[in-house]
């Protein structure tokens, strides 16, 4: 699927925010095959185009985005075109006129989930795109924001379920998404992003160029971390995911016999 303008946005359940092509596959991917495959309406937003990536090309990139979306099964994608390296910085684009698109695309979509990246981050862009998100999530709630920029003013919209996910960052989560039926559709969408993941020989367009995601490790590293959650909670692989604050349960028999609390083989330190 081709990426989307935001100004051509549609109504979608699930927004899952990625800081470049290939984060929501990485760090998330089995959870969006899951929703997909439980028949949520998803769409992905890339918050920029990955331009200032080592390797690969921007047209290269977004023929291997497309492939991806594919195969999880998404309905959209869509590009904010913030500056890569830049997010939630003034010296390219203003933070207002930034955070104006974001405002502005969670008021078009008007999704009932997000899903973006926690804070602590290694690059600064995911955790530029964490706060940006929170600021937005308030904005768009808020009538009177006033816009720059070229886009017009919409209707305020109140996201009721935000969730965060793990980038490299560890965090003690909330709770783990079994996702041990959509891995290999998660590995099968991180690998079409060849030009980051894969060593390739040859110098055009740097792709000989070593960087921590396409060394030898790094989509093992994944799916090893992505092993250990999942044992956590007794199955194959998981993701973990942090709320901000504590859900409540109307049906409690029904929610405690959903769960299995005695199928950790790794458990967690309690000092």
């Amino acid at each position: 699927m081709k990426n989307t303008k935001i100004t051509e946005a549609k109504e979608h359940d699930v927004l899952i925010i990625s800081p470049h092509p290939d984060d929501a596959e990485l760090f998330i991917g089995g959870t969006v095959k899951k929703l997909s495959k439980e028949g949520r309406n998803i769409c992905i937003i890339d918050m920029t185009e990955g331009e200032m990536s080592t390797r690969g090309t921007v047209e290269l990139r977004s023929e291997e985005r497309e492939n991806a979306s594919k195969i999880l099964g998404i309905q959209a994608r869509y590009s904010l075109n913030l500056p890569d390296s830049s997010i939630y910085q003034n010296h390219i684009l203003s933070n207002r006129e930034q955070i104006s698109r974001v405002v502005y695309a969670i008021r078009t979509i008007k999704p009932k989930i997000i899903i973006a990246p926690y804070f602590e981050n290694r690059h600064p862009d995911h955790s530029a795109t964490h706060n940006i998100i929170r600021d937005a999530l308030f904005y768009a709630n808020l009538q009177k924001f006033e816009f720059v920029g070229s886009l017009n003013n919409v209707t305020k919209h109140n996201v009721s379920t935000v969730l965060w996910y793990m980038c490299r960052m560890e965090f003690t989560p909330s709770f783990i998404v079994d996702v041990t039926d959509e891995y290999e559709d998660k590995k099968k969408a991180i690998y079409c992003y060849s030009s980051q993941v894969t060593s390739t020989s040859g110098t055009m367009n740097n792709l000989n160029t070593k960087t921590l995601v396409s060394s030898a490790l790094s989509v093992p590293s994944i799916e090893a971390r992505d092993g250990y959650f999942g044992s956590m909670v007794g199955v194959r692989y998981g993701e973990p995911l942090l709320v901000d604050a504590p859900a409540g349960i109307s049906n409690v028999s029904t929610y405690l016999e959903s769960q299995s609390w005695n199928s950790s083989y790794i458990y967690k330190n309690r000092n």
